[in-house]
């Protein structure tokens, strides 16, 4: 493999995934509007000297005498057709028209760029000095682009860059086939480099909690609803915490002097991996302690603000005052029935107060002021569940 990447340098690796798409793509640059230059047809030909250079450096490189790879490079050098196609190639670059009108000027002399071919990878080992001119190929009249066309649709450019490209691409693959085997022979031979593995792999699969904690969050969201603690939920598809944490080693975090309490994600026998906690990091302070009410008076919040929104501009009296309060209960109503809020009827629930000299004033109404004063019960988790045994002793 490394002395396939050294032999095309030219050429990134990148290109090679697929070979002929790289080819294509060049081709295709070649022939778009405005591409037709002398550097873009330069850069064809430049491309199958590369990959017909990587014949010999592969065949000169110190390949194991038992990899694949140095076994069929050796195959290569009694493939006739490869070997013509590699012999055409210096011909059509010593094509007088194509040198003269198509390449960058000064075309680079075949006899220095093609040197390591011989004598293994010409027609009967010849010198490149030795091999004839192309003759085949008539650039005729036109411009660069036009004369280019004919020369890479000609059957002779085809036949020899479809071979090159082709043979090149199965020795590449057969390269990344015999790294993948000698990693794999390597790995499982060698205890060392076997718990190396392991390792990177467990590294590469560690990954940070907020992806998956947010995907919970938002599923809960949808089966239950914003007020229900995002916590004793499992988390899907994966291998496990990569922290193992006890009961003991918890309770320190969870209630944490601070207040800054760590929500645990923890794995359970039977059941899987949980997220193991539900609290704020204003967890001294008993109103916003837990996540699902802190999440519950945003919600409302927000979904009474974009919902009181088209009562902008309109008249600042009783009229609205109502449609307000009666459009905020009616909502609330609704969160009380599916479980958000305490309280066995809607008063004991919530209140929603709005109005002149309830929570107005005069001057607020004249500064353009409508105020709205909400109470909610909101429910919070059951977050430690007591049970109280006795004996009552046989009585006589």
């Amino acid at each position: 493999m490394g002395a396939l990447s050294t032999a095309l340098a030219g050429v990134s690796l990148a290109d090679f995934s697929p070979l002929r798409s790289h080819f294509e793509t060049l081709v295709s640059d070649f022939n778009a509007p405005g591409g037709g230059t002398r550097a873009n047809f330069t850069a064809i030909i430049r491309f199958l000297s590369e990959c017909a250079l990587a014949f010999p450096a592969l065949a000169a490189a110190s390949l194991s005498t038992d990899s694949v790879v140095a076994a069929r490079v050796t195959q290569l050098q009694a493939d006739t057709s490869l070997i013509s196609a590699l012999t055409d190639l210096v011909s059509i670059e010593k094509n007088t028209a194509i040198s003269t009108d198509l390449l960058v000027q000064p075309p680079d002399d075949p006899a220095t760029v093609y040197a390591t071919l011989v004598p293994d990878w010409t027609t009967g080992g010849v010198n490149i000095g030795a091999i004839s001119e192309d003759t085949d190929i008539s650039l005729g009249a036109g411009t660069i682009q036009v004369r280019g066309g004919r020369v890479l649709e000609h059957a002779k450019f085809v036949r020899v860059a479809d071979k090159i490209i082709s043979v090149m691409n199965t020795l590449f693959n057969m390269a990344l086939d015999a790294e993948e085997k000698a990693e794999t022979a390597l790995i499982a031979g060698n205890t060392f480099f076997k718990d190396l593995a392991d390792k990177l792999r467990r590294s590469m699969r560690l990954l940070p909690p907020s992806g998956p904690v947010a995907g919970i969050y938002a599923a809960v969201d949808r089966s239950r609803g914003v007020w229900k603690a995002p916590a004793n939920v499992s988390v899907s598809a994966i291998i496990g915490p990569a922290v193992k944490i006890t009961n003991e080693e918890q309770a320190g975090l969870n209630v944490h002097s601070t207040g800054k309490s760590i929500n645990a994600i923890r794995s359970f026998v039977g059941k899987g991996t949980l997220v193991w906690g539900a609290r704020t990091l204003a967890g001294n302070d008993n109103e916003w302690r837990y996540v699902p009410v802190r999440r519950f008076f945003n919600f409302v919040e927000e979904s009474v603000k974009k919902a009181s929104e088209p009562f902008v501009f309109e008249p600042n009296d009783a009229n609205t005052w109502v449609k307000v309060r009666g459009l905020i209960e009616n909502f609330l109503v609704i969160q009380w029935r599916q479980g958000a809020l305490a309280g066995s009827k809607p008063q004991d629930a919530f209140f929603v107060k709005v109005g002149l000299g309830q929570t107005m004033t005069a001057q607020d109404i004249l500064e353009g002021r409508l105020i709205v004063e909400i109470g909610m019960a909101a429910v919070r988790p059951a977050e430690f569940i007591i049970l109280r045994f006795s004996h009552k002793m046989q009585e006589s």
